[in-house]
């Protein structure tokens, strides 16, 4: 349980151990980390941007035309 209020929310598990055992069921950690569990967050997929260096390609080439 210690754990759990480490790796998630330490008021969530305060809150639901004072209701289990406010209530008198509170029968062990699996209990607590079933009602703590946090929802997995949906990863959303993003499009990978066009990338364009052909102003930075002409950089270059008018840095070649100073230097000669």
């Amino acid at each position: 349980i210690l754990h759990l209020a480490a790796s998630t929310l330490e008021a969530q598990v305060e809150q639901v151990l004072a209701r289990l055992l406010a209530e008198g069921g509170l029968r062990g950690a699996e209990q607590v980390k079933a009602l703590v569990a946090p929802a997995r967050p949906e990863v959303p997929e993003l499009a990978q941007p066009e990338v364009d260096l052909s102003s930075y390609d002409a950089l270059l080439v008018e840095q070649r035309e100073v230097a000669s």
